[in-house]
């Protein structure tokens, strides 16, 4: 089990992509590794509409263009994901996700005087 939030669902030509923005200083692989596993949970969710490819949109002034879009090889990296997920639960077998339980309401009166 894992979780993560898809940034972009796109259909560019006849390939629906899954879209991670990053707006880091360069493209790490952990990225690759990442949108592929988006890609897997997207298409449990939505198995009449799979998406077919990834990518990552890399935003960022450094780039000549500011913006670079690389696609990713999702076979090859969702192969990486098992792997690094299998090391995980077996490195942390009771591990659990943190549950955080926001309030439905709050006053912003509350929060005025944490900047001083």
């Amino acid at each position: 089990k894992f979780a993560g939030t898809v940034d972009i669902v796109a259909d560019i030509g006849d390939d629906r992509y899954v879209i991670d923005l990053k707006t880091s200083n360069a493209v790490h692989d952990s990225y690759h590794v990442q949108v592929a596993a988006y890609v897997f949970a997207y298409n449990l969710a939505n198995p009449d509409c799979p998406a077919t490819k990834a990518a990552i949109l890399h935003v960022n002034s450094r780039t000549k263009k500011g913006y670079s879009f690389v696609e990713v090889d999702l076979e090859y990296h969702w192969k990486m994901f098992e792997l690094c997920l299998k090391m995980f639960h077996h490195l942390y077998p009771d591990a659990q996700p943190k549950l955080i339980e926001y309030p439905n309401i709050f006053n912003l009166k509350d929060y005025e005087n944490c900047n001083k």
